[in-house]
């Protein structure tokens, strides 16, 4: 573990939620509390995204200091710069808190358990961060150069709670509010084509597991299947950047 915080060349950021209004607090909430905190929230966020800022902070740990640890284009030195109406904080990522803001980055709100008043970070309750961040929409426009997007679908949806609303979804076909910020993003996501014959016709996701149920063997073979799939995916996209000249670009 210490070796990864302190590796040299790459840098380990875990993006978290902190509750704020009914869903703060330093005691354990009851599953009804945060029924009710995070019905106000959707409830908030199905109104402008920017109200759902209301009810939740961006906490992000991050591995190397503070003034080193993000790139100045994306937010700027601590204090950061505002560009969204979320609070962003920056925690250090250290061997007192990366298990526990590591878990905290995965816990899904009413499924599990929320992590609470983890080591050298603001007090109260935590979620998996995607509930904001849930697809990365972030002010890459900011950034002098091209910004390399790999996906897994061809569209960006900004929160978690944005997935039923499809006005929130961001791509080339649709134009909407703070696009702006992937005018210099290149997307690379697989076709439509390729999922379509992967087993089921779709990525693997936590749904197979009612999918097969007990057949534990059934969607064991579908997922390795899928990465084997994906091998060759990662092949011939690296084949594309040694040698364009072998492949027709087809316009969008």
């Amino acid at each position: 573990d210490a070796a990864r915080l302190a590796h040299t060349q790459h840098r380990l950021h875990l993006i978290t939620v902190q509750g704020r209004g009914a869903l703060h607090g330093i005691s354990p909430l009851s599953r009804n509390a945060q029924l009710r905190g995070f019905a106000r929230a959707a409830l908030a966020n199905g109104l402008g995204r920017t109200r759902l800022a209301k009810h939740l902070n961006r906490v992000i740990f991050s591995s190397t200091q503070a003034e080193e640890a993000l790139p100045d284009w994306l937010f700027g030195q601590p204090p950061f710069d505002a560009f969204d109406a979320f609070n962003t904080i920056l925690a250090p990522l250290n061997l007192k808190n990366l298990t526990p803001a590591l878990i905290a980055s995965g816990t899904i709100p009413l499924i599990l358990e929320a992590a609470r008043n983890l080591p050298d970070a603001p007090p109260g309750h935590y979620w998996d961060g995607g509930i904001i961040d849930y697809h990365l929409h972030l002010p890459y426009h900011r950034s002098p150069d091209l910004v390399l997007y790999p996906h897994f679908v061809d569209y960006i949806v900004p929160g978690w709670l944005d997935k039923t609303l499809p006005w929130r979804k961001l791509g080339h076909k649709k134009r909407a509010q703070g696009d702006a910020w992937l005018d210099n993003v290149v997307l690379v996501a697989p076709s439509k084509q390729f999922v379509a014959s992967l087993p089921n016709a779709k990525l693997p996701d936590r749904g197979d597991f009612k999918r097969y149920g007990a057949d534990h063997d059934g969607r064991i073979a579908a997922w390795r299947i899928a990465l084997a799939e994906s091998a060759r995916l990662r092949e011939a996209f690296a084949r594309v950047l040694t040698h364009p000249g072998e492949f027709e670009v087809l316009p969008l």
